[in-house]
């Protein structure tokens, strides 16, 4: 599939292709939930690589994740732990671009998932974020205000 390519620029394709079939069929793309994150899983969203393609890919990756994640949330609940995971030790990674896609990746399922499963891990990201409200400077200050506003509308 190409999802898994190890040419960077048909694996982000296939991530933006996916987003694009979430929005215009959600239906079909719930069907095949299952098997579209488990590629993800072991695709594109495992890459640890640092270099410009492997950091495009993997933000488009966390995007279509997040998208699968609003589609068919009840599918996706046996994911969530692993996916979250995966996406909060992305926030460690020093990339700019990866922490903020990461961000709002684990917001936007946290919104899916709702208060009772999402609390803990909102925890965590608002520890990592408050810091950096600190500092006006932060490359990363626009992503982890709009983290902060979905945090606080699953926590109310």
């Amino acid at each position: 599939m190409a999802l898994a390519s190890s040419c960077s620029q048909v694996s982000a394709v296939a991530s933006l292709a996916l987003v694009s079939c979430c929005r215009n069929n959600a239906e079909a793309a719930g069907a095949f939930l299952p098997d579209l994150i488990d590629r993800l899983i072991q695709g594109p969203l495992s890459n640890n690589r640092i270099d410009p393609g492997s950091i495009t890919v993997r933000v488009r990756a966390m995007g279509a994740t997040a998208c699968l994640a609003q589609v068919n949330a009840e599918g996706f609940e046996p994911y969530y732990g692993r996916i979250m995971q995966g996406l909060l030790g992305t926030l460690q990674v020093a990339s700019v671009d990866l922490a903020a896609a990461a961000l709002e990746a684990a917001t936007i399922i946290g919104q899916v998932m709702g208060k009772e499963i999402f609390q803990s891990d909102a925890d965590k990201l608002l520890a990592w974020i408050m810091p950096i409200l600190q500092n006006t400077e932060s490359p990363i200050l626009e992503a982890c205000l709009l983290a902060s506003a979905r945090i606080a509308s699953v926590l109310e």
